[in-house]
């Protein structure tokens, strides 16, 4: 499979496209560099927290091409929007920082992904999110990446701390793409099921595992007519919200910008190369 981000491409299906029709039919970018205010984002995309308030750091290290200002309105659209994509580059929107933290969104951000031999597209998926990762963890105390995209049910919580890789997950298709790290205080708290030190694979048996094990409870409890209270249950399979509870707790939640923040500013809007072409 080319490199594309696996929802980018079950939509693309869906509209009746193909990747090269969409390469060649990419507009240009409007871009709006009127400051405004914060804009909510999270769901259907990925996005990069990083503790720092120097935007132009951030820029430099990653290097995007063509880069241009634009505030987040214009921002967010760029780096969600699908046409914008080619099988050369794809665009990340770079915000002004919020409260010490600078985000890196874009729909196309690749993710870890675990591998095999034969899949080598997964491997490009999976190198080059780390590529980036380490590029940022480099320079910055704390790094974390986030998913979220319904459609296949993928969720994705990254963080490294100090350089160290603390935590990886990410899940989508009822498959465990990655599982790296222990459970983080954090998880525990929004009560996560328990995968400390489980291969992907073994980490995926534990899920439904004891997704099966919660049903049967219910189950009995309804052929029992008894009372059966759903908060007594951990949060098992990884479902849509659950990246965002965690980026809640880890740095800021996404979905609340519009009510928290109200300063207008400007972000820069530029490409990433993709290296699986």
């Amino acid at each position: 499979m080319k490199y594309f981000s696996r929802w980018v491409l079950l939509l693309l299906s869906a509209v009746g496209l193909s990747t090269s029709a969409c390469a060649k039919t990419q507009p240009q970018l409007t871009l709006d560099a009127t400051p405004d205010a914060p804009v909510g984002f999270s769901y259907k995309t990925n996005w990069f927290a990083i503790k720092t308030d120097d935007t132009e750091a951030v820029l430099k290290l990653l290097s995007p091409v063509n880069p241009k200002a634009a505030n987040w309105i214009s921002g967010i659209k760029a780096a969600y929007d699908p046409t914008y994509f080619d099988e050369k580059q794809y665009p990340i929107f770079i915000t002004p920082p919020l409260d010490g933290w600078t985000f890196v969104v874009g729909s196309n951000l690749p993710y870890p992904y675990k591998t095999t031999e034969a899949d080598v597209a997964a491997q490009k998926v999976n190198d080059n999110f780390f590529f980036i990762l380490n590029q940022l963890s480099s320079k910055f105390s704390e790094v974390q990446f986030f998913g979220s995209y319904r459609v296949v049910g993928f969720e994705a919580w990254v963080k490294t701390t100090n350089g160290e890789l603390v935590r990886a997950f990410s899940f989508a298709d009822g498959t465990v793409y990655a599982n790296m790290g222990a459970q983080t205080k954090e998880e525990k708290q929004l009560k996560f099921i328990d995968l400390s030190g489980l291969s992907p694979s073994e980490a995926e048996s534990k899920i439904f595992n004891q997704a099966d094990i919660d049903a049967n409870k219910e189950e009995a409890a309804q052929l029992l007519k008894q009372p059966f209270d759903q908060q007594t249950l951990g949060r098992v399979i990884p479902s849509e919200g659950d990246a965002t509870d965690i980026a809640k707790l880890w740095s800021i939640d996404p979905t609340d910008l519009p009510a928290t923040y109200k300063i207008k500013s400007v972000g820069v809007v530029g490409f990433l190369p993709n290296p699986s072409f």
